[in-house]
């Protein structure tokens, strides 16, 4: 049986009604978030929306909120500061739209949780239901139980847990003869990316499979770096690396749209 999941602007509406689920708003006109749990039976899951792409569990996009292509970028964003599966709301019939500027920026369907809108009958859009996108739930009424009361259906595993996070990098078994500078974990596979150095100096991006557990020499960044200060650093969520580089500065910054390092050369002014 499927998980029901109410929301509304008006807080009062939730009234002696059991769910598995309540939504509100973080902002806009109704920030009812804040709020919510006052409202709804003890342990109800929360969730959390913003219709101007603020931190929260879902992006509305819709028409007077974020546009799709907004509610990608919203999406990528919070995939890469470590979100699992952000949710998407938006209408049945823009759910293609949808998945469109999602895939350009990066995010797959697997990556998200979808939340359609399809105002019939009490169902989780599919191809075989409704000829809709397959939804891992849908807001099918927006008069449950005669109210001002948003009626959703979503499936058994909308609220699963999260993957546990992988584990720091243990540099210990990686089998290459180099030493290693730093490492981190590539949010978009998992994979933990390391750099390293070998003694004629040239910087490499080793790479470590989760799954098997191997590690792969990925991209050789060129020569120079022999006896170079190096440190890594995380600057708004986003991985970086800086090292010397025959005696220039140079920066690799982690790009979640490829994903993968884009370079950079840095002009450093010495007072």
């Amino acid at each position: 049986m499927a998980l029901v999941m109410y929301d509304a602007i008006d807080v009062s509406q939730f009234a002696g009604l059991t769910m598995d689920a309540a939504a509100g708003y973080v902002d806009g006109a109704f920030p009812t978030f804040r709020t919510l749990g006052q409202h709804v039976p003890h342990g109800t899951t929360l969730v959390s929306i913003s219709v101007f792409g603020n931190p929260a569990d879902c992006i509305d996009v819709e028409r007077g909120d974020v546009n799709n292509n907004q509610g990608a970028a919203w999406a990528r964003g919070r995939i890469h500061a470590g979100h699992w599966k952000p949710i998407v709301y938006t209408s049945a019939s823009n759910a293609n739209a949808m998945f469109n500027a999602l895939h350009a920026v990066g995010v797959q369907r697997d990556q998200i949780r979808f939340w359609s809108a399809h105002y019939t009958t009490r169902h989780i859009c599919s191809p075989s239901v409704c000829g809709f996108p397959r939804a891992d739930g849908t807001q099918w009424t927006s008069h449950a139980h005669g109210r001002n009361l948003d009626q959703s259906e979503l499936e058994n595993s909308f609220f699963q847990h999260a993957p546990r996070p992988p584990a720091p990098p243990d540099l210990s078994v990686d089998p290459g003869d180099d030493p290693m500078i730093c490492a981190f974990v590539n949010p978009f596979n998992g994979n933990t990316e390391a750099f390293e150095v070998n003694p004629r100096g040239d910087l490499f991006i080793r790479s470590r499979n989760p799954t098997t557990g191997q590690w792969t020499r990925a991209r050789n960044l060129g020569g120079g770096f022999h006896g170079s200060p190096s440190f890594a650093a995380r600057k708004d969520g986003v991985d970086v690396f800086v090292a010397l580089q025959n005696g220039g500065v140079i920066a690799y910054v982690f790009d979640p749209q490829r994903p993968g390092w884009v370079r950079h050369s840095l002009t450093v002014g010495v007072t």
